[in-house]
């Protein structure tokens, strides 16, 4: 039976505690727990190897390996977990963390535990470290053994279908390529023709990617680029290296940035990329910053940019796209140029995907709420709608919202008549969305700016804080991983989620890193102090004055004070210290959405394969999840139809005028939800599963018919509209009902 060695990243409480102290150790340059450590590491390793040469069959130590893998993945986390630490700082750290003898050691335990997820472990830790410091060698035999198991790999079909066999060959993959890089450009070309085709490729697209993006324009492209192209452009459309090379020199990435744009709105590329070439000189023109360059150069990019887009659809089936960011070489670095990559290409990917792991249809639960009990506030928000929807559906949502119905449960509303046809269920959707960013819940909270009134995105939402140093509430994470899966729902099922999330959730969701700007976007006084002291130190000025009051605590994005170390509100900010109270100023900052983000990023991975989902860029990833915040007449209007009147009609035109003139953003959302009980539109028109219906009153007298207020079926998306006397009256007529009578009752 093989041991269950967890090497996963564990965020409870004992792990916190232990980070905690052997950060507090390498800030006080003093390691006696870490040596400790490293200690019984290698003897518990030794004692492991031991047992198995002498008994020939793994022991049973599930306990030793388990503390084994998750003290090295600790020691991993504080060379990877510290964005702050210079290189020479790293490179210490490694030596102290990662002497030769325990480097052996592990690469021993990679060859008798015989058991994938070590291996893979194992593999990934040596990699990183190979990405931390370049001056990191392993022992040749190490080396050797690696890349002859990256050969077995690519040689092997069955690699390709097994997901545990192919992160272990990313991993593999990762080490070779770091390990060849180590020496001359003639060295590694010379090695890199001794690998299978497929590495030789990889190699091939990473040396692409680099060119491409070196704004110096020194890094080469590959000479093994313009053999393969002849494989895949016809030979009217070949090209020389001068001729890419002086391509590439005219370009910069704004200007990469509108030929991407040009591409994506381009539908000829899906026909024939060939005539696509041939109408670049018409089509760039609508382009400004293209315009200055000669054609044939930029015709020539566009080629460049197919070429890369075709290799990497080649060879993705090589990796493993679930590896998070930061992890694997070659998925970082595809990863790195998506947006170079056509939109159409990635959403094929990612459609795909989600094909390929639906859920068979069953029969949809129905879900009770309870629109009284929602109206009394209670303290933990357990009254809402969302936690009513949460408690009921929670359990199953892995496989419910993986299902293609159009209606995933029935909602049923105590004391109301609502026959669920889809109308009420979007309006329980609806209902859901609008307590997840309401002070109801203690899941999210509005953001810095928008408490204080100042900055950009006052309207944006941030999830709730959690001190760093304690475990989240298991019923919060609970939470937190079902509005994750409601993502997930609403980008398979187009059931937009009216949700207002900043730009650093998004990023983190698709594993990005974030910027201080990111942080700046929502808390613009987040860094003041620290740019400020910077700025003081810059001029040469005396600190004293400035930090006479500075403790070693921090405002969190929440209102209250934390303390970056234990008892940190009496320990003063001096000149000696300042760098420490830098490090975790930042830290803190960086980390301070970081569990709650993953817990939603868990529940979101669980309806949606995170593989091609980070294909993704930020705002198509909140496009999917939420649609456009921008509610679009003119294309509501193309998916319209019309009962007892054209859509030429004065009276309709009217109707269309009050839409897209006389109401505001708002009211657009109010609207939407009155006539389908959803806020936002589809992104496209083939997105419709069902046209919007007018269906015009006119059997009655023109004073009745302006006293008389329009109604509405969200189950049929239908507006029963009278023929008002004026554009004002009908305007009011709408405006009421919408702000008051939106919630669904007696639809059928």
């Amino acid at each position: 039976m093989h041991t269950n060695v967890r090497v996963e990243n564990s965020m409870n409480t004992a792990n916190i505690l232990l980070k905690s102290i052997l950060e507090d150790e390498i800030l006080s340059h003093k390691f006696p727990f870490i040596d400790h450590l490293k200690q019984n590491i290698i003897t518990e390793s030794i004692r492991y190897l031991l047992k198995v040469s002498s008994s020939g069959h793994e022991p049973d130590d599930e306990p030793i390996l388990n503390f084994i893998f998750k003290t090295l993945n600790i020691f991993v986390e504080l060379i990877t977990y510290r964005s702050t630490m210079k290189q020479n700082e790293i490179d210490t750290l490694m030596q102290l963390l990662f002497p030769e003898p325990l480097i052996n050691i592990i690469f021993d335990l990679f060859l008798f535990v015989p058991i994938h997820q070590a291996k893979i472990f194992i593999t990934y830790l040596f990699v990183t470290l190979m990405k931390k410091n370049k001056q990191f060698h392993t022992s040749e035999h190490i080396k050797y053994f690696m890349s002859q198991l990256c050969i077995e790999l690519l040689s092997n079909p069955k690699s390709i279908t097994n997901r545990t066999i192919k992160t272990l060959q990313t991993y593999i993959l990762d080490f070779v390529y770091l390990d060849l890089m180590r020496g001359s450009r003639e060295e590694f070309e010379m090695k890199l023709s001794k690998f299978p085709e497929q590495f030789q490729e990889l190699s091939m697209i990473i040396d692409i990617i680099n060119a491409i993006m070196d704004e110096t324009k020194c890094s080469k492209f590959p000479a093994m680029m313009f053999v393969q192209s002849s494989n895949v452009l016809n030979k009217a459309s070949q090209f020389t290296l001068d001729e890419i090379t002086i391509s590439n020199s005219h370009f910069d990435n704004m200007f990469d940035l509108q030929l991407i744009n040009l591409r994506n709105e381009d539908e000829l590329i899906e026909h024939s990329f060939t005539e696509f070439i041939e109408t670049l000189p018409i089509s760039f023109q609508r382009y400004p910053s293209l315009v200055n360059i000669p054609v044939v150069y930029i015709q020539n990019r566009a080629k460049l940019f197919y070429i890369l887009e075709i290799f990497v659809e080649k060879n993705l089936v090589l990796l493993d796209l679930n590896l998070a960011s930061d992890k694997s070489v070659f998925t970082d670095k595809i990863r790195a140029i998506k947006s170079y990559l056509s939109r159409r290409r990635r959403f094929k990917w990612f459609e795909q995907s989600l094909c390929q792991t639906k859920q068979n249809s069953s029969s949809n639960p129905t879900v009770i709420f309870d629109v009284l009990k929602a109206s009394i506030r209670d303290s933990d928000g357990q009254n809402s709608l969302f936690y009513q929807g949460y408690e009921q559906l929670h359990e199953n949502a892995h496989l419910l919202f993986r299902t293609c119905d159009q209606r995933l449960w029935r909602a049923n509303y105590i004391g109301m008549h609502s026959t669920d046809q889809g109308g009420p269920y979007r309006d329980s959707i609806t209902g859901m969305c609008s307590d997840i960013c309401s002070t109801r819940l203690p899941l999210f909270i509005l953001c810095p700016n928008g408490r204080m009134n100042i900055g950009l995105n006052r309207d944006q939402c941030i999830p709730n804080v959690f001190p760093l140093n304690q475990s989240i509430p298991i019923e919060i994470v609970k939470q937190y991983r079902f509005i994750g899966q409601l993502m997930g729902m609403a980008i398979r099922n187009k059931h937009y989620l009216d949700l207002k999330f900043p730009a650093l959730l998004w990023k983190q969701l698709l594993g990005e890193d974030i910027t201080v700007k990111d942080i700046e976007a929502i808390d613009v006084q987040s860094f003041a102090i620290i740019k400020k002291i910077e700025s003081i130190i810059a001029e040469n000025q005396p600190l004293f004055d400035n930090m006479n009051d500075l403790r070693f605590e921090i405002m969190s994005s929440a209102g209250y004070m934390y303390e970056l170390m234990p008892d940190g509100k009496a320990i003063r900010v001096t000149v000696n210290n300042f760098k420490e109270y830098c490090i975790r100023y930042h830290e803190y900052h960086f980390n301070e959405f970081r569990r709650q983000i993953e817990y939603i990023r868990q529940g979101l991975c669980s309806i949606v394969p995170n593989s091609f989902m980070t294909f993704l860029t930020v705002n198509e990833l909140e496009d999917a999840v939420c649609g456009k915040d921008h509610i679009d007449i003119e294309l509501l209007k193309r998916n319209t139809q019309y009962s007892n009147c054209k859509n030429d009609t004065p009276f309709i035109q009217q109707f269309w005028k009050i839409l897209s003139e006389m109401f505001n953003e708002e009211q657009k959302k109010l609207f939407l939800k009155f006539v389908w009980g959803r806020n936002t539109l589809p992104s496209f028109d083939e997105e419709f599963t069902q046209k919007f219906s007018i269906n015009v009153l006119t059997n009655r007298a023109s004073c009745e018919l302006d006293r008389t207020f329009p109604k509405s079926r969200t189950c049929s998306f239908a507006l029963h509209l009278p023929v008002y006397s004026s554009i004002e009256i009908m305007h009011e007529r709408l405006n009421y009902p919408i702000t008051h009578c939106s919630n669904v009752d007696a639809d059928g």
